[in-house]
């Protein structure tokens, strides 16, 4: 079995083994969103295609 956590957590370094997860620019995709939601507002409808952000893989020992 494989078990993994999401966004790095104290949890994921208190287990063993340490779980693997995944992190995520939580900063940039809120940056992004209020950006597309003014200008939503702004210009009304918004036809821009969706956004793909890098993630970063955290490796443990779970998986």
């Amino acid at each position: 079995m494989a078990i993994t956590g999401f966004d790095g957590g104290a949890v994921a370094l208190a287990t063993e083994p340490t779980l693997t997860g995944a992190r995520i620019p939580v900063e940039r995709i809120s940056r992004e969103l209020v950006t597309r939601c003014l200008r939503q507002v702004e210009r009304g409808r918004d036809d821009d295609p969706g956004l793909l952000l890098p993630t970063e893989l955290l490796r443990g020992g779970s998986a």
